[in-house]
Protein backbone atom coordinates (compact mmCIF):
# COMPACT_ATOMS: atom_id res chain seq x y z
CA UNK A 1 0.00 0.00 0.00
CA UNK A 2 3.26 2.41 0.43
CA UNK A 3 4.31 1.66 -3.14
CA UNK A 4 1.11 2.65 -4.60
CA UNK A 5 0.78 5.22 -2.49
CA UNK A 6 4.19 6.14 -3.09
CA UNK A 7 3.56 6.06 -6.80
CA UNK A 8 0.41 7.73 -6.94
CA UNK A 9 2.27 10.90 -5.17
CA UNK A 10 4.83 10.87 -7.86
CA UNK A 11 2.30 10.18 -10.82
CA UNK A 12 -0.15 13.28 -8.98
CA UNK A 13 4.06 15.43 -8.40
CA UNK A 14 4.64 14.79 -12.26
CA UNK A 15 1.28 15.88 -13.43
CA UNK A 16 1.39 19.05 -11.64
CA UNK A 17 5.29 19.28 -12.82
CA UNK A 18 3.31 18.70 -16.37
CA UNK A 19 0.73 21.36 -16.41
CA UNK A 20 3.18 23.97 -14.21
CA UNK A 21 5.31 23.84 -17.79
CA UNK A 22 2.08 23.50 -20.08
CA UNK A 23 1.20 26.97 -18.68
CA UNK A 24 4.39 28.40 -18.56
CA UNK A 25 4.88 27.28 -22.12
CA UNK A 26 1.99 29.00 -22.67
CA UNK A 27 2.37 32.52 -21.04
CA UNK A 28 5.70 32.28 -22.99
CA UNK A 29 3.76 31.94 -26.25
CA UNK A 30 1.09 34.59 -25.19
CA UNK A 31 4.06 36.83 -24.45
CA UNK A 32 5.70 36.37 -27.61
CA UNK A 33 2.00 36.87 -29.76
CA UNK A 34 1.70 40.23 -27.92
CA UNK A 35 5.39 41.27 -28.22
CA UNK A 36 4.97 40.38 -32.23
CA UNK A 37 2.12 42.24 -32.45
CA UNK A 38 3.01 45.53 -30.42
CA UNK A 39 6.13 45.15 -32.95
CA UNK A 40 3.80 44.91 -35.81
CA UNK A 41 1.55 47.75 -34.48
CA UNK A 42 4.65 50.35 -34.47
CA UNK A 43 5.71 49.30 -37.64
CA UNK A 44 2.76 49.41 -39.01
CA UNK A 45 2.56 53.24 -37.72
CA UNK A 46 5.82 54.42 -38.23
CA UNK A 47 4.85 53.34 -42.40
CA UNK A 48 1.67 55.40 -41.87
CA UNK A 49 3.49 58.50 -40.52
CA UNK A 50 6.62 58.24 -42.84
CA UNK A 51 3.97 57.93 -45.55
CA UNK A 52 2.31 60.99 -44.32
CA UNK A 53 6.04 62.51 -43.98
CA UNK A 54 6.46 62.17 -47.69
CA UNK A 55 2.79 62.84 -49.10
CA UNK A 56 3.46 66.56 -47.34
CA UNK A 57 6.55 67.19 -48.68
CA UNK A 58 5.35 66.06 -52.32
CA UNK A 59 2.64 68.41 -51.56
CA UNK A 60 4.78 71.41 -50.66
CA UNK A 61 7.37 70.36 -53.31
CA UNK A 62 5.65 71.47 -56.77
CA UNK A 63 6.63 71.08 -60.12
CA UNK A 64 8.70 73.75 -62.06
CA UNK A 65 7.60 73.93 -65.13
CA UNK A 66 10.92 74.84 -67.33
CA UNK A 67 10.37 78.05 -68.77
CA UNK A 68 12.11 80.84 -70.71
CA UNK A 69 10.61 83.49 -67.61
CA UNK A 70 10.66 82.25 -63.97
CA UNK A 71 6.84 83.06 -62.89
CA UNK A 72 6.39 85.38 -60.10
CA UNK A 73 5.14 84.11 -56.37
CA UNK A 74 1.97 84.52 -55.40
CA UNK A 75 1.76 87.67 -53.15
CA UNK A 76 -0.51 87.22 -50.83
CA UNK A 77 1.34 84.59 -48.34
CA UNK A 78 -2.08 85.16 -46.26
CA UNK A 79 -1.02 88.12 -45.81
CA UNK A 80 -3.31 90.98 -46.58
CA UNK A 81 -2.47 93.85 -48.08
CA UNK A 82 -2.41 97.35 -46.00
CA UNK A 83 -2.64 101.16 -47.51
CA UNK A 84 -1.81 103.91 -44.62
CA UNK A 85 -2.81 107.37 -45.97
CA UNK A 86 -2.20 110.50 -43.71
CA UNK A 87 -3.98 113.58 -44.79
CA UNK A 88 -2.52 115.73 -47.44
CA UNK A 89 -0.19 118.83 -47.34
CA UNK A 90 -0.21 122.10 -49.23
CA UNK A 91 3.34 123.26 -50.10
CA UNK A 92 2.30 126.01 -52.74
CA UNK A 93 0.05 127.49 -55.31
CA UNK A 94 -2.01 130.89 -55.13
CA UNK A 95 -5.75 129.14 -54.80
CA UNK A 96 -7.76 128.04 -52.33
CA UNK A 97 -8.53 124.85 -51.54
CA UNK A 98 -9.28 122.94 -48.26
CA UNK A 99 -6.95 119.80 -48.13
CA UNK A 100 -9.10 118.08 -46.02
CA UNK A 101 -11.63 118.22 -49.39
CA UNK A 102 -8.39 116.22 -51.19
CA UNK A 103 -7.98 114.13 -49.10
CA UNK A 104 -11.62 112.77 -49.12
CA UNK A 105 -11.27 111.75 -52.51
CA UNK A 106 -7.43 110.29 -51.97
CA UNK A 107 -8.92 108.00 -48.95
CA UNK A 108 -12.38 107.01 -51.00
CA UNK A 109 -10.18 105.86 -54.13
CA UNK A 110 -7.53 104.18 -51.77
CA UNK A 111 -8.41 100.82 -53.36
CA UNK A 112 -5.95 102.03 -56.36
CA UNK A 113 -3.55 102.18 -54.47
CA UNK A 114 -3.74 98.94 -52.54
CA UNK A 115 -4.70 97.53 -56.24
CA UNK A 116 -1.02 98.73 -57.42
CA UNK A 117 0.63 97.92 -54.49
CA UNK A 118 -0.70 93.60 -54.51
CA UNK A 119 0.17 93.75 -58.64
CA UNK A 120 3.92 94.61 -57.70
CA UNK A 121 3.64 92.52 -53.89
CA UNK A 122 2.92 89.30 -57.21
CA UNK A 123 6.89 90.12 -58.59
CA UNK A 124 8.18 91.39 -54.85
CA UNK A 125 6.03 89.51 -52.44
CA UNK A 126 8.66 91.48 -49.92
CA UNK A 127 7.27 94.98 -51.30
CA UNK A 128 6.38 97.35 -48.44
CA UNK A 129 7.80 100.93 -47.73
CA UNK A 130 6.39 104.84 -48.41
CA UNK A 131 5.80 106.52 -51.32
CA UNK A 132 5.09 110.28 -51.28
CA UNK A 133 3.46 112.08 -54.25
CA UNK A 134 3.46 116.00 -55.03
CA UNK A 135 0.34 117.34 -56.94
CA UNK A 136 -0.63 120.09 -58.41
CA UNK A 137 -4.87 120.09 -58.85
CA UNK A 138 -5.09 122.93 -61.62
CA UNK A 139 -8.50 125.22 -61.45
CA UNK A 140 -10.69 122.87 -63.10
CA UNK A 141 -10.20 120.06 -60.34
CA UNK A 142 -7.56 118.01 -62.86
CA UNK A 143 -4.14 117.16 -62.18
CA UNK A 144 -2.09 119.73 -63.54
CA UNK A 145 1.07 117.91 -62.58
CA UNK A 146 2.47 115.06 -60.50
CA UNK A 147 5.63 113.53 -59.69
CA UNK A 148 7.31 110.90 -56.84
CA UNK A 149 9.03 112.84 -54.38
CA UNK A 150 9.83 110.13 -51.98
CA UNK A 151 9.96 106.01 -52.53
CA UNK A 152 11.64 103.55 -50.45
CA UNK A 153 9.56 100.62 -51.81
CA UNK A 154 12.69 100.74 -54.35
CA UNK A 155 10.47 99.83 -56.96
CA UNK A 156 9.37 102.36 -59.66
CA UNK A 157 6.37 100.32 -60.92
CA UNK A 158 4.43 100.86 -57.67
CA UNK A 159 5.42 104.43 -57.57
CA UNK A 160 4.43 104.84 -61.47
CA UNK A 161 1.34 102.78 -61.11
CA UNK A 162 -0.09 105.05 -58.37
CA UNK A 163 0.94 108.41 -60.24
CA UNK A 164 -1.01 106.87 -63.24
CA UNK A 165 -4.40 106.59 -61.17
CA UNK A 166 -4.24 109.73 -59.53
CA UNK A 167 -3.60 111.32 -62.61
CA UNK A 168 -7.10 110.66 -64.17
CA UNK A 169 -9.04 111.78 -60.95
CA UNK A 170 -11.15 114.71 -60.26
CA UNK A 171 -10.82 116.68 -57.16
CA UNK A 172 -12.98 119.92 -56.46
CA UNK A 173 -11.68 122.48 -58.35
CA UNK A 174 -9.34 125.28 -56.32
CA UNK A 175 -10.55 129.15 -56.09
CA UNK A 176 -8.29 131.30 -57.50
CA UNK A 177 -5.67 129.58 -59.33
CA UNK A 178 -3.58 125.79 -58.69
CA UNK A 179 -2.58 124.23 -55.58
CA UNK A 180 -0.02 121.98 -55.40
CA UNK A 181 -0.23 119.16 -52.49
CA UNK A 182 2.26 116.24 -51.28
CA UNK A 183 0.62 113.26 -49.99
CA UNK A 184 2.59 109.96 -48.33
CA UNK A 185 1.08 106.39 -48.85
CA UNK A 186 2.56 103.72 -46.83
CA UNK A 187 2.70 100.57 -48.05
CA UNK A 188 3.07 97.39 -45.91
CA UNK A 189 0.88 93.88 -45.20
CA UNK A 190 -0.55 92.52 -41.81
Amino acid sequence: MATEKAAAEKAAAEKAAAEKAAAEKAAAEKAAAEKAAAEKAAAEKAGAEKAAAEKTVRAKAKPVKASVRAKPQKASFGRKAVVVATGVRKIGGLGKLDGSSVTRVLRRRAGAFRACYERRRKVNPNLKGKVVIRFKIGTAGRIASIKVTGNSTGDSGVASCITGKVRSWRFPAPLHGSVTFTYPIVLSTR
